[in-house]
């Protein structure tokens, strides 16, 4: 959707004087480019609605500058009531898991940009830096939309969190980093690969992994990153469906993180001898609720 700059800069004008208090249009160059940058965020926001958007506001042929701003600033309006009522939502039974990134950028963070947040003058901004880091990729996103998708990967991953046995989650962290309260890595992250370090061994969730379980991995690691990927989204999907109801969404964005997590194996697996591997040790005492616990067909070796 493309429009030419006199088409734009009246919409510019009028929200100037609204901006003013219709005293004057007079301001600064640097605010003008920000109304400009406001404008074309909001027919950006109509763009990405697609063109069943166009058609609920009444338009079938080309829309003005004029139309496209004010549809994509209605959107942009009720994204932003959207992300404050999913915000809520999580914040009910949100678990920071002791990780002081994560509970200041959601807990501390957010309210502070729904309190900011300036829906009509600059609408693109995030005002927050989004210290905590997701697993997918929002870098591309701005204003509400970036904020929104933060708040959707964080509720995804509450989801994934929410489904372990009491500190396991905590003790998974410490193990992985001393100081794990102030890191600034994704908790998620973590978590998952241990469990699908544990998923590729098929250790049985209530006992201690053995040797057999490290020459398991050992084998999958000496097949290729590529091939260790290719088996956590397979497993992933295991364990989407098995205990998460095949919750879509959680799978595309597990599966979306697998090459990270197949980094962090191999690169854990190549620690010096002697030191345990905190994708075995730490997912001892991890265990989904609502579970059955797998039963192994052969005896376990006495190491």
């Amino acid at each position: 959707m493309e429009f030419e700059m006199e088409e734009l800069v009246p919409i510019v004008g009028k929200l100037a004087r609204l901006y003013t208090g219709a005293e004057s249009t007079s301001i600064t160059y640097e605010r003008a480019e920000a109304l400009m940058e406001a404008v074309l965020y909001c027919i950006h926001e109509l763009e990405l609605a697609g063109e069943g958007q166009i058609a609920v506001a009444g338009h079938k042929g080309k829309m003005t500058a004029a139309d496209a701003y004010e549809a994509g600033a209605a959107l942009v309006k009720e994204k932003t009531r959207a992300a404050l009522e999913l915000y809520t939502n999580i914040l009910n039974e949100f678990n920071d898991f002791g990780n002081r990134c994560l509970r200041d950028t959601f807990v501390k963070g957010l309210p502070e940009f729904f309190g900011r947040y300036d829906v009509r003058f600059r609408p693109q901004d995030e005002i927050l830096t989004l210290d905590y880091p997701v697993l997918r990729d929002i870098s591309g996103y701005e204003g509400i939309d970036k904020v929104y998708e933060f708040i959707r990967c964080v509720g995804t991953e509450q989801r994934f969190l929410g489904r372990f046995c009491g500190g396991a989650a905590k003790h998974i962290l410490s193990r992985y980093q001393g100081d794990y309260r102030d890191m600034i890595d994704n908790v998620c992250g973590i978590v998952f690969t241990a469990v699908m370090g544990r998923m590729l061994a098929e250790t049985p969730w209530d006992q201690e992994p053995d040797e057999r379980d490290h020459e398991k991995i050992r084998n999958i690691c000496e097949e290729g990153r590529e091939a260790l990927r290719g088996r956590i989204v397979h497993e992933t999907e295991r364990l989407v469906r098995q205990y998460y109801g095949g919750d879509e969404e959680l799978l595309a964005y597990l599966t979306g993180a697998a090459g990270e997590a197949a980094a962090r194996i191999e690169i854990y697996w190549q620690k010096p001898a002697g030191r345990l591997d905190f994708v075995h040790e730490t997912t001892t005492s991890f265990l989904p609720t609502d579970s059955k616990t797998p039963k192994r067909k052969t005896p376990r070796p006495r190491i």
